[in-house]
């Protein structure tokens, strides 16, 4: 299996905390790879243990990587509401024991739904 180091020049040089349970499953999808005449599968980043997965965690081991570095004890980050990015920030901070600051544009509560429910379980104070 490849780390994304030795797939781009240079990436070895940042700071990386690992969060993801490398390597994710790749699923076989015979029916409409039969379809379209080729052999199909798909990488489930739903499989993460991270906050129920996603593709955006690979991306947050470089940014916790650089705060850790840096010895930073807090994190900000600016998302929406409803955004999966927001949801596996706040569990990486969590894990990492950072405390997260969440800004999310000023939009009242009406708009959350799962993920700030999630966000809220998980102590992220909204700023």
């Amino acid at each position: 299996m490849f780390e994304p180091a030795d797939l781009i020049p240079g990436l070895a040089a940042h700071a990386r905390e690992p969060l993801s349970s490398n390597p994710t499953p790749l699923e076989a999808l015979p029916n409409l790879g039969r379809e379209l005449g080729i052999t199909l599968t798909a990488k489930r980043d739903d499989c993460q243990a991270l906050a129920f997965g996603g593709n955006k965690v690979r991306h947050l081991e470089y940014y916790f990587g650089a705060a850790l570095e840096a010895r930073a004890d807090s994190v900000l980050i600016t998302g929406a509401l409803q955004s999966n990015f927001t949801r596996l920030t706040t569990a990486a901070a969590r894990r990492l024991g950072r405390v997260l600051f969440l800004h999310t544009g000023g939009l009242p509560a009406l708009f959350a739904y799962q993920n700030m429910i999630e966000e809220t379980l998980a102590s992220a104070p909204e700023e």
